[in-house]
């Protein structure tokens, strides 16, 4: 991702946008339920990704409470009037609050009211609402990663135990048919007792963990079987399970020098940076003589990989459970697909593992829901039946190399190219690579929406992060039928950038280096407007629009008042940006480097170490909006 403020901000503005049309929609004349619904989705996986637990809380019993007049089930009436528009202010203040204190507004007493107009649900579940959950359950670290999944994708968390008739002899069957129909409808996370420990013992009664998007009354239809004698429907808050750890097996010992001691990881690049001065001070200032200089040397390399190991983690260690998810996510769209490592042995620092995993998984998503055809497709095609999808680690120099690659379908880019334009992401003319396009926030070539695609969030948030976060590169290679691979080079976190600051207006901006193609003098009679009055320079006989620090530049007069430009590159784009004057180039150490949020999503401000720079750093992705 972009890093979490980057998403508020983007998140902010689309909801937004949502609650305008969500407005329009309850003001209407005719009220549609259908459009009223659509929106409301749409709030509630926004709100979930971006870590509004309770406007996402509220969204999602929305869309319970509605769905029961999307089906059928109750007519519309002022009650439900009441309730939306209630949801309406409550979205609204919630958003502002969020704005202005990163805060969200407690939504107990509007939950209660939509519960309390909810239509009554069967008399076989006993519904118990648990905001803390059990203490004695516990999940795998496969397990938490699936919950966290589900909270972001915006589904409801519960557990949901099944009483068995005590004069029911079969109650393998019985049960073995609760599990079978959930796992088809929900995502079942964790079944207690395991169907194994069923058939040797005389349990009476199952545990199911599962999330899902589905309304009550759609679970319960499944779980109506003879024999089942009640059921106990738990709702639980994800949140509490991943502030607490319920691992039974593992307890660390409690003492103040046992076999595990907590280290902040700043504390271990404070130490490795006192090893470096210590390193300068001994061996390149003359302190110690030539003859002990070899050993000092052996000592304080030692020194620096001990530290260094405390901070890397294998590519197998960190990425291992993707096994598991690739297998879970593919039996959940019906789909075989194998995940391999290849380089699992090469170590990379915990906290670019840390950042990779959330993006590797977008990618296996992507790769499983699009690119890997199902069993019967694949057969036809003449593949295997297993697809297959594979993670491969190389180090070139001191930079890492990450490839996932799948054998699915690819990408028909003329297809992709046309959904963009009919859905005005590009102009016809644009000169655009495939990557620019499918990384647009908000773009997707989902037909419809699913659990794990549709929203038009993913792409975007991976390419910010390799290009932004890791000061990386990312490449896609499309092959048409036979798969896609997504290439990732992230250099070493002690590499500089480098950032060339200029003048604009009487204000100083920078740009990255990286994506600088060339420094030129501007030439007037190079400025060329285009359709709808878009201004392009025309520089080697190739048309480059110009952009801004506010973006893409539009004028009824074909004139530029600056003296220079830079033409820049990003995801294969290109454009112009014209310059008063070039002022200086600025190296920095990217470990020492933060970027500070302003009020454009396209302009950061630079910390370097305790120093706020005086200039504005300008995103490259400015020229992909």
């Amino acid at each position: 991702m972009s890093d979490s403020r980057d998403l508020n901000k983007n998140f902010i503005i689309d909801a937004q946008r949502i609650l305008d049309r969500l407005n329009t929609q309850l003001t209407n004349v005719d009220i549609s339920i259908p459009n009223i619904y659509r929106e409301i989705h749409s709030l509630k996986s926004a709100a979930g990704f971006a870590g509004l637990y309770q406007m996402e809380k509220v969204a999602h019993n929305l869309e319970s409470f509605l769905s029961s007049v999307r089906n059928g089930e109750a007519s519309f009436d002022d009650k439900i009037e009441k309730v939306l528009f209630l949801s309406q202010d409550y979205f609204i203040k919630d958003l502002n609050s969020w704005k202005l204190e990163n805060s969200e507004i407690d939504a107990k007493s509007l939950l209660s009211e939509i519960e309390n107009e909810s239509i009554v649900i069967k008399p076989i579940s006993i519904e118990v609402v648990n905001e803390n959950p059990d203490k004695k359950s516990f999940f795998t670290p496969f397990e938490m990663i699936l919950l966290k999944e589900a909270m972001y994708r915006g589904e409801q968390f519960y557990r949901i135990v099944c009483h068995i008739d005590q004069e029911e002899e079969m109650k393998y069957p019985r049960l073995f048919l609760v599990v079978n129909n959930l796992e088809k409808v929900c995502n079942v996370v964790k079944v207690f007792p395991t169907m194994e420990q069923i058939v040797n013992n005389k349990d009476k009664e199952i545990t199911l963990y599962l999330t899902t998007d589905k309304n009550k009354s759609f679970i319960y239809n499944e779980l109506s079987f003879d024999r089942i004698k009640e059921v106990e429907v738990l709702r639980l808050d994800y949140q509490g399970f991943f502030d607490n750890t319920f691992e039974q097996t593992s307890k660390r010992e409690n003492t103040l020098y046992g076999k595990i001691i907590d280290v902040e990881t700043t504390k271990l690049e404070e130490i490795f940076n006192y090893s470096l001065d210590l390193q300068n001070k001994l061996l390149y200032e003359n302190i110690v003589s030539p003859d002990k200089k070899e050993v000092i040397e052996e000592l304080i390399s030692g020194l620096k990989n001990s530290i260094i190991s405390l901070t890397t983690i294998t590519v197998n260690k960190a990425f291992s459970f993707f096994n598991q998810y690739t297998e879970k996510m593919g039996r959940d769209l019906g789909k075989k697909v194998n995940f391999k490592i290849i380089g699992g042995d090469i170590s990379i620092e915990r906290k670019v593992a840390e950042i990779l995993k959330e993006m590797i998984m977008q990618l296996i998503k992507n790769s499983i829901d699009h690119g890997i055809e199902n069993p019967e497709e694949r057969t036809a095609l003449g593949k295997p039946i297993f697809g297959n999808i594979t993670l491969t680690a190389n180090r070139i120099k001191d930079s890492i190399a990450i490839t996932i690659e799948d054998d699915g379908r690819g990408i028909d880019q003329n297809l992709v190219v046309q959904k963009g334009i009919k859905e005005n992401y590009i102009e016809k003319n644009d000169d655009i690579s495939l990557l620019s396009l499918i990384s647009r926030s908000g773009f997707t070539t989902a037909k419809e929406i699913s659990y794990y695609s549709g929203r038009g969030v993913g792409l975007d948030i991976v390419v910010n992060r390799v290009i932004d976060k890791l000061d990386g590169k990312i490449k896609i290679e499309n092959r048409k039928g036979e798969g896609l691979s997504f290439h990732i080079l992230i250099p070493p976190s002690t590499s500089l950038k480098k950032y060339t600051v200029f003048k604009y207006r009487n204000r100083s901006y920078g740009l990255s280096d990286i994506n600088v193609i060339k420094r030129v003098s501007l030439d007037p009679e190079a400025v060329k407007k285009g359709e709808s009055s878009k201004l392009n320079y025309i520089y080697n006989n190739v048309p480059y629009p110009i952009f801004t620090p506010w973006g893409r530049l539009s004028s009824s007069s074909e004139k530029l008042n600056e003296k220079f430009g830079f033409i820049l590159r990003y995801l294969g784009k290109k454009a112009f940006f014209p310059v008063d004057e070039f002022i200086l180039e600025k190296e920095y150490f990217s470990s020492a480097l933060t970027y500070l949020d302003t009020d454009s999503p396209s302009h950061k401000m630079i910390k370097y170490g305790d120093k706020l720079e005086d200039f504005t750093l300008i995103m490259p992705s400015i020229i992909n909006a």
